[in-house]
């Protein structure tokens, strides 16, 4: 979404961002051997920046169909929705 705001296209990696577990697969690989508190805190800023990206944006960005309302959904809540439960599980054994 940073940038989106600049007038660029939102994606400049091999991995799309609409592909977003193969993402996590990255993520997660990035956290083994992490403390918790590393994790989470590095997770809180990910969410951060995400959130104040997502603020620099007009409102006619989020209008149905749009990339950033897409975005919202596929990378944010229903994401979260979604690993909810791997989340807690993986919280409560560290």
């Amino acid at each position: 979404m940073q940038r989106m705001a600049r007038d660029e296209e939102p994606n400049t990696h091999e991995i799309p961002w609409t592909e977003v577990d193969r993402w996590n697969e990255i993520f997660a690989d990035r956290a083994q051997g992490k403390r918790k508190g590393e994790v989470l805190h590095e997770l809180d800023q990910a969410l951060l920046s995400f959130k104040e990206a997502a603020a620099l944006l007009p409102e006619a960005r989020f209008a149905d169909g749009k990339t950033a309302a897409k975005m919202v959904d596929l990378a944010g809540v229903a994401h979260f929705k979604e690993h909810a439960d791997m989340i807690r599980a993986w919280r409560a054994r560290q």
